[in-house]
C-alpha cells in the first residue's frame, strides 16, 4: 500500500500542472518525494516565514504593537483580524487526518484549523492573486477524511488577507484525489531507481 501526504500530491499536481505561481520539474520532484533538505536561501526564508506566521495564529507574543514568533515580527492587526475571522478559540488546530481510497491507497495530513463545521488552511505568499488554490488538492482530501464539507483557505501577504472557499463535490473529489494516486503511482514505478523508499516513506508495509 502507497502512504501519500497531501502535501506530496499537492506537490505532485503542481508538477503536472504547473501554475503562474508555483512550477516543478523532475529533479524537485525526486528531492520533494527523497525529503532531500532544502538549501535555497529564498525559500527557505519563505518556508521558515510562514511556519512562524502559523504559530502565531495560534500562540505568540505581543511586543510594541507586534506579533513575536522567533526571528519574525507581524502585525497584531493582521492576526488579531485572522484570530477573530476563524474564531480561533472555537478551532482545534493542527487535526490529523487520514484518507483511506481503495485497498491501495492512504493518504493523510493535518489541517491547520477545524471549527466546528469548516476547515481553515492558513497559506502566506508574496503575492496574491486570485484565485490561487482552485486547482489543490489538499482541501479536497481533508473534506473527503474528515466529512466537513465547507474549506476556506486564508491567505495573506503579509499586509492583508484573502479568502477562496470550496465545497465538498464528494464523487467528483474521491475521483480526483484516486486518479492524482493512481499518475503518481504510475510516476515513482517509472522513476523506480531514482526514489529512496526508505526515506521517502511512501510505502506503507
Amino acid at each position: 500500500m502507497y502512504r501519500f501526504s497531501a502535501t506530496l500530491l499537492n506537490q505532485f499536481n503542481t508538477f503536472l500542472n504547473p501554475s503562474p505561481y508555483l512550477e516543478l520539474d523532475l529533479f524537485d520532484m525526486f528531492s520533494i518525494i527523497n525529503r532531500v533538505p532544502e538549501l535555497d536561501a529564498d525559500k527557505l526564508f519563505s518556508m521558515e516565514q510562514g511556519k512562524a506566521f502559523h504559530e502565531c495564529i495560534t500562540k505568540a507574543e505581543l511586543k510594541d504593537n507586534v506579533f513575536v514568533c522567533g526571528v519574525y515580527q507581524f502585525s497584531s492587526k493582521l492576526i488579531d483580524d485572522i484570530r477573530k475571522y476563524i474564531d480561533i478559540a472555537h478551532c482545534i488546530s493542527e487535526q490529523y487526518l487520514e484518507l483511506q481510497l481503495s485497498d491501495k491507497y492512504k493518504i493523510y495530513g493535518y489541517a491547520d484549523h477545524i471549527c466546528r463545521d469548516k476547515i481553515y488552511e492558513i497559506k502566506t505568499t508574496r503575492k496574491y492573486e486570485f484565485p490561487r488554490y482552485l486547482d489543490a488538492i489538499q482541501h479536497n482530501v481533508y473534506m473527503l477524511a474528515s466529512g466537513i464539507e465547507n474549506t476556506e483557505y486564508v491567505i495573506t501577504d503579509f499586509k492583508e488577507y484573502y479568502i477562496e472557499t470550496y465545497k465538498l463535490n464528494k464523487d467528483f473529489h474521491t475521483n480526483k484525489v484516486l486518479n492524482l494516486c493512481q499518475e503518481l503511482e504510475h510516476f515513482i514505478e517509472t522513476y523506480k531507481s531514482e526514489i529512496d523508499f526508505e526515506k521517502s516513506k511512501i510505502l506503507n508495509i
